[in-house]
């Protein structure tokens, strides 16, 4: 990656972005992102596989492809790395939090299913978030997340 500020393509809602022989297209809309992969067979694009992620934070800012199967979409929020598997054309969610070094994630991210399900399922990481997540559902009257924390 020489600069990120090359890599940037804008986003309006939606985007789609393209390797050597995958597509993806990126959909922002209603409290959800819309992930497609697109694979291209003799001269068609024929789609693989679509993934629908609940989040709240749906302004797009840009997405950048990192690779054929890793995308980095920017959003006012924050930044979501997805990653696609061609071994079992799965498409799931690959957060890193390479571009800070916050002890904490934003608070924000609590809301988001995949990742809550990601630290509940990581020892290490239920250890670092697990009080913030805790208090978090606490707060929010979130029954069965403060009954998932507990059982782990």
């Amino acid at each position: 990656m020489d600069t990120v500020s090359t890599l940037f393509q804008e986003a309006n809602g939606s985007n789609e972005l393209t390797g050597n022989l995958i597509k993806w297209g990126v959909r922002a809309e209603k409290g959800k992102i819309k992930l497609a992969i697109f694979k291209k067979i003799n001269t068609k694009w024929e789609s693989i596989n679509t993934k629908i992620v609940d989040y709240p934070y749906t302004d797009l800012t840009a997405s950048v492809l990192y690779d054929n199967n890793d995308i980095f979409i920017f959003t006012t929020f924050g930044i979501l790395k997805f990653n696609f598997s061609e071994k079992d054309k799965s498409i799931f969610f690959g957060y890193k939090n390479i571009f800070s070094i916050s002890t904490l994630p934003n608070y924000g991210l609590f809301r988001f299913d995949e990742w809550v399900s990601g630290v509940i399922n990581n020892k290490s990481s239920l250890l670092k978030y697990g009080i913030e997540l805790l208090k978090f559902a606490i707060k929010e009257h979130k029954l069965e997340l403060i009954d998932d924390i507990y059982k782990k």
